[in-house]
């Protein structure tokens, strides 16, 4: 909770690690309560923690607020399929997550599926990082069709600049490739 209480009160702290603390779902919750009104925090590296899903929905709600937070690191935790699609769903509000790790997980093909349909269709995600996790053929077809539709232009009826490319840079094992602008 102090961490929490801090990213509150500080608004010039940029990067944060807390790899390996233990922290758990009720310190990432306690955390991300933080994060939510924090206007200054770039990165957050939160590996490491057994966080599960509960955490992750707690994170969730803060990247869908904070408009600041450009890297998420929550690899290595115990984060499921319900987890990762609430972080889904924070991508349709969050306007500045370029890079988002949830390797070493457990996330199955239907949990890839949600998070790849709402990474190709919002926000600026440019780095995601799914390796290591219980994907089998089902989510890669979903890598795939996002990676396709990464490389098509924008839409007129796009909020983003016309001409730009999408962006969900994963290859097919679910391991990031960084795509250059």
């Amino acid at each position: 909770r102090a961490v929490g209480d801090g990213l509150r009160e500080n608004q010039r702290l940029q990067w944060l690690s807390l790899a390996s603390n233990s922290i758990g779902s009720t310190g990432c919750a306690a955390l991300a309560e933080g994060v939510e009104q924090n206007s200054s925090l770039t990165h957050l590296y939160v590996s490491g923690n057994n966080v599960s899903d509960a955490g992750c929905a707690a994170m969730a709600d803060a990247v869908r607020a904070n408009s600041s937070l450009k890297s998420l690191d929550v690899s290595l935790n115990e984060i499921g399929d319900k987890g990762c699609e609430a972080l889904a769903r924070s991508l349709h509000a969050n306007t500045a997550l370029e890079d988002l790790d949830m390797c070493l997980n457990a996330i199955t093909s239907d949990g890839c599926s949600v998070l790849c349909h709402a990474a190709e269709s919002c926000g600026p995600l440019r780095r995601l990082v799914l390796r290591s996790n219980g994907i089998e053929a089902a989510g890669f077809v979903s890598v795939k069709r996002a990676l396709l539709r990464a490389h098509a232009p924008y839409t007129s009826r796009s909020k983003r600049e016309p001409g730009r490319s999408r962006g969900l840079p994963c290859d097919w094992r679910g391991t990031a490739v960084k795509r250059h602008a």
